[in-house]
């Protein structure tokens, strides 16, 4: 049988069989392997970018004065009216300038902090069961390995039903 594959994933076909099928006149086989699959990690997502807090709009005030500063933006801009630039240059000024009036006037929208799901009492009974764990395996370790195991297990639970009827 033979089987081509790219260079670099010689290594990751485990097993290659032909499989003799039905003769209809032909030198060719049914080929089947078995690949290892090697899963590559996601990228870290990049950092997200700012946003305007948007929510102060709702304020007439601020509403207004967005609106007249954006409106003072263009008019100051003569470059947006001109015909001989890029497109492309143009939205990108505009952007630029709508983001730089937000950014000015609103604010950056402040990030939600997330709430703790386990609590201290929890994290400090976790913290004893690693301890316990890395002690020698004797029957008394053991013993309270098991012990602080199920408190664990119980506060973990109780932690998780808290944090699901929030």
């Amino acid at each position: 049988a033979v089987v081509s594959t790219q260079s670099g994933h010689y290594g990751r076909v485990l097993d290659v069989r032909s499989m003799r099928g039905a003769d209809i006149n032909t030198t060719h086989y049914l080929v089947r392997g078995y690949v290892s699959v090697k899963f590559k990690c996601p990228e870290k997502r990049k950092k997200s970018a700012r946003m305007p807090a948007l929510e102060y709009l709702r304020d007439r005030s601020k509403s207004n004065e967005y609106s007249n500063k954006i409106a003072e933006k263009f008019n100051n801009c003569q470059d947006l009216h001109s015909e001989n630039r890029l497109l492309e240059d143009k939205w990108k000024e505009l952007k630029e300038a709508i983001c730089d009036v937000s950014f000015d006037v609103i604010g950056e929208r402040s990030r939600k902090k997330k709430a703790e799901h386990l609590s201290k009492e929890n994290k400090e009974v976790l913290r004893e069961r690693g301890e316990i764990k890395k002690l020698p395996s004797t029957d008394d370790n053991r013993l309270k390995y098991s012990r602080i195991n199920g408190l664990v297990r119980q506060s973990c639970k109780k932690d998780n039903n808290s944090w699901a009827a929030r």
